[in-house]
């Protein structure tokens, strides 16, 4: 099946198609919660928070968040399962390279599910270093 998709910035009126495909257990916060919409609606931002829409669905999301040191940081690329093997995550990934680099940022850093080689082998298909295995820590204040 040919997806039309369109990448395009997130609106708020995208945030609840939002929540659903970032509704994955390893996207889920150190102390266990889904990303909620209430949640990533912080992050909106016309080059670092990006969806793939197919016929008015969005069926994959990209967020970012812009670093004083130059770079961005990637907190998550998610495509719906039924559409994933399609381009789509690729699509949403080189149009935030891209705008990273019209917005004369030199780097991007993100992490990886390191159980999921499937999701360690689409990053360094792009040309991602592979780096050392962390584990994650975080505290609720």
């Amino acid at each position: 099946m040919k997806i039309d998709m369109n990448i395009r910035p997130a609106t708020k009126e995208d945030l609840k198609q939002c929540e659903a495909i970032f509704n994955l257990r390893e996207l889920y916060t150190a102390s266990g919660h889904n990303l909620t919409a209430e949640f990533v609606v912080n992050y909106l931002n016309e080059k670092y928070f990006l969806v793939a829409e197919d016929e008015g669905q969005i069926v994959g999301a990209i967020y970012g968040e812009p670093l004083k040191a130059g770079g961005v940081v990637i907190w998550v690329l998610a495509v719906l399962s039924d559409k994933r093997g399609q381009g789509i995550g690729s699509a949403l990934l080189m149009a935030l390279e891209e705008n990273t680099r019209s917005d004369g940022r030199k780097w991007l850093y993100l992490n990886a599910p390191a159980q999921k080689p499937a999701t360690i082998n689409f990053y360094k298909k792009h040309g991602y270093d592979i780096g050392q295995t962390y584990i994650e820590c975080a505290k609720n204040l």
